[in-house]
């Protein structure tokens, strides 16, 4: 028995709707590793990143889901797709740094993009593109099948 006591737990997420847009629609590889890099290019630990999505592929918000190792991060969809019914989002595009530099998927990744786009087609939330950014280049997993 707790007793009397009441546990709270508050979340806050702000959304800023179409006229709030962080940027242009995320529609290719490029633009995805562009706006990716810019998050979490050069960090020297994993960080894991979902990025959130309107409609027109525009993102309009983004969380960063998980930070990890040197060479691993732990992610779970249940906390990449929670903010997303939240805010509404109609897409999400994932992605992680190797600070290693070597941009090539470890079988972890290809796993988690597997539970993620299951997750994703029961949400009706679709998955757009999981990115791989390296140094200099990125592997798009939309771009490899």
């Amino acid at each position: 028995m707790l007793d009397d006591t009441v546990f709270i737990r508050e979340v806050a997420l702000a959304y800023k709707g179409r006229a709030h847009a962080i940027s242009l629609p995320i529609d290719n590889a490029d633009s995805a590793a562009i706006f990716l890099k810019k998050l979490i290019g050069g960090e020297t630990r994993e960080h894991f990143v979902a990025v959130y999505t309107d409609t027109r592929i525009c993102p309009i918000g983004f969380q960063i889901v998980s930070i990890g190792s040197a060479n691993s991060s732990l992610v779970h969809p249940r906390e990449v797709f929670q903010p997303a019914v939240h805010l509404g989002a109609c897409g999400i595009l994932v992605g992680h740094n190797h600070p290693s530099g070597n941009s090539k998927p470890s079988v972890e990744d290809r796993k988690i993009t597997s539970r993620l786009v299951s997750a994703g087609l029961l949400l009706g939330i679709r998955l757009i593109d999981h990115v791989v950014i390296g140094d200099p280049d990125f592997y798009s997993f939309c771009s490899a099948e």
